[in-house]
């Protein structure tokens, strides 16, 4: 395991594990109080079976990092499976630019999310520009300000690269 100079832990951050929870816990409230006694079995098979793979998804989706040593940066999705998890490196030295789009920020309210001021979702996207002139864009779920920090890191070891 490398040494990260900077990194998210988004997984072992126990607010991303209470806000799946309650959501999990609104799902099964609604399964609880909703009346099945009118729908046919496959309509209450239906629901049954939503609600196990909304518990399934809760579960083992990957949570998004990113990461970064002297040599690398990582995009890191970690989940309870290691089929869903996986390590992204680019090598910093055969990066030329490194930016990120966005608005996934933790202070959004009510008012920001219903008008036109909230313009995005819960993603930002990393754009890497690569030395022979290729790029590639990374949706992560990571709030800004920590990838900001992170980037900012990337783009000083890109300088020094340089020079």
């Amino acid at each position: 395991m490398p040494v990260y100079i900077l990194e998210t832990d988004y997984y072992s951050n126990a607010q991303v594990w209470i806000k799946r929870l309650a959501i999990w816990f609104v799902a099964l409230l609604i399964l609880l109080v909703w009346d099945f006694s009118d729908m046919p079995p496959y309509g209450q098979l239906a629901v049954y079976v939503g609600f196990i793979l909304l518990s399934s998804i809760l579960l083992l989706s990957p949570v998004d990092d990113v990461a970064v040593d002297e040599r690398y940066f990582y995009h890191i999705r970690s989940s309870f499976l290691p089929v869903f998890s996986s390590i992204s490196r680019y090598d910093i030295s055969k990066l030329s630019a490194v930016r990120c789009e966005g608005v996934h920020v933790p202070g959004i309210t009510i008012r920001e999310i219903t008008t036109r001021r909230y313009q995005g979702g819960y993603t930002n996207t990393i754009e890497l520009t690569f030395t022979d002139g290729s790029y590639k864009s990374i949706e992560v779920g990571v709030y800004k300000s920590d990838l900001i920090e992170i980037l900012q890191k990337v783009h000083d070891l890109i300088a020094t690269r340089k020079t």
